[in-house]
């Protein structure tokens, strides 16, 4: 099929990140679970939390949206998947969903917040790695 001058390919770089932003929400949204009433890992439970993952969110919306550098799509999607289904959660449950539990491990997590740590973890080590080749 031939595409006309009025259609537009999709990136791959979107693509990639409209799945994995998916794939978060969809496997979180699916399992059994227990109620956080907190922010991460379940501190300082309140209304403002709400608040304060709205806020953060849309910034990082808005930084991935900047970003010019593929390495750090991958990252940006996971932070704002897992922020996504957690902020759903709230206005919709009232609390972040939280399901799984390790033993030895002080709180209950989810999902959410597995991918907002990697996606962490991926953009500090991008940032250290980037630093040390400057150097």
């Amino acid at each position: 099929m031939k595409r006309n001058s009025n259609q537009k390919l999709v990136p791959k770089k979107a693509l990639v990140s409209a799945f994995v932003i998916f794939l978060v929400f969809a496997i979180k949204s699916s399992i059994s679970w227990t109620c956080n009433l907190g922010f991460a890992f379940g501190l300082l439970p309140g209304f403002l939390n709400g608040l304060i993952a709205f806020s953060i969110l849309s910034a990082l919306v808005y930084l991935f949206f900047k970003q010019k550098e593929f390495t750090f799509y991958a990252p940006f999607a996971l932070i704002i998947g897992g922020g996504i289904s957690n902020l759903v959660d709230r206005i919709f449950k009232g609390c972040v969903v939280d399901f799984i539990r390790i033993p030895l491990w002080l709180t209950t997590f989810n999902l959410g917040d597995v991918a907002i740590t990697i996606g962490v973890l991926f953009i500090i080590i991008s940032l250290f790695r980037d630093f040390a080749k400057k150097e």
